[in-house]
């Protein structure tokens, strides 16, 4: 009875198991199939979410900068050996991203200076700009090095040199912002150091900037001209995050400069256009400044036109 009973039992066992082989349960997926569909939809996922743009401040970001840097040294250089004569030298530097004005102002003092001077020797550089899409070098402290160098060392004391920076700025200081992050800053004695590379060579520089006028005392010398956008203790404007010019260089160059005015001249109207704008927008007095070196006072009562004759 027991044998008869224990045959019944595993016969019921192997029929049991039989079925579960053939017959699965309908809601029982297999375990295989679940994760390769979670894997599928992971990707398809990550194909979807775009990649996030490089950083100024990445490895890649400084590599192309320097590329870009060392293509237009090698233009520049080729250029300067083929002209004959006084040469005008601009380098440009927007030195903040935070606004795409600091960028339209080394852009648009570029754009005006060449159409007077079409043989203008160019270096622009500025952090608007990412780094799958950059055109221009990077303006860092490095850049400034390196771009007051190439100039001191090929220019002639009878050529021009216009040095043009726009940033934010605090009394002796310039901001210099990348990837949203400051470094530097960029101070009235470190830019002096820099452009005694340029020698005696005759130079205008022109800051756009907040105090700007505060960083006068350290830079005058008697071979330089110095446009500041404000005095030493006022800020200056349009420097918003979307402005395409600050207000300063928009009075500057916003308009193709008369070329039969002299420098004195362009700016006691610059000074007027300012004053005008500020009070129609209640806006503080920003107070642009002018510093002119003795060996520079003839110079900037010249028509513009004539900066680069040789001088009798």
């Amino acid at each position: 009875m027991k044998k008869n009973l224990l045959s019944v039992l595993i016969a019921s066992t192997v029929m049991l198991s039989l079925q579960a082989l053939a017959f699965p349960a309908p809601d029982a997926e297999p375990v295989a199939t679940a994760k390769a569909a979670q894997s599928t939809e992971a990707t398809e996922k990550k194909a979807d979410t775009p990649a996030k743009p490089l950083l100024l401040t990445s490895k890649e970001g400084f590599e192309k900068s320097n590329a870009i840097r060392t293509a237009i040294r090698e233009k520049n250089q080729a250029a300067a050996k083929a002209m004959t004569g006084p040469r005008l030298w601009y380098a440009g530097f927007g030195l903040e991203g935070s606004s795409k004005a600091f960028a339209g102002d080394v852009k648009l003092a570029a754009e005006r200076l060449k159409a007077l001077y079409p043989g203008m020797i160019s270096y622009i550089a500025y952090n608007d700009q990412t780094v799958e899409q950059m055109e221009v070098p990077l303006a860092t402290l490095t850049g400034i090095e390196n771009t007051t160098f190439e100039i001191g060392k090929q220019a002639n004391p009878q050529d021009l040199a216009v040095i043009m920076i726009s940033s934010h700025g605090n009394e002796h200081i310039l901001g210099v912002k990348l990837d949203g992050e400051y470094s530097g800053p960029i101070t009235d004695n470190y830019l002096e150091i820099n452009l005694r590379k340029l020698k005696v060579i005759p130079t205008l520089i022109i800051i756009s900037a907040c105090h700007s006028g505060s960083m006068i005392p350290v830079l005058k010398a008697e071979n330089r001209i110095i446009l500041a956008a404000a005095a030493a203790d006022k800020v200056s404007y349009g420097c918003q995050p979307l402005s395409e010019n600050t207000f300063f260089i928009d009075a500057l160059m916003g308009k193709a400069p008369d070329p039969t005015l002299s420098l004195n001249q362009l700016f006691v109207k610059l000074k007027e256009d300012i004053a005008a704008r500020e009070k129609k927008e209640k806006l503080e007095p920003s107070e642009p400044q002018m510093f002119v070196g003795e060996k520079m006072k003839k110079f900037a009562d010249l028509p513009v036109s004539d900066w680069l004759k040789p001088s009798s």
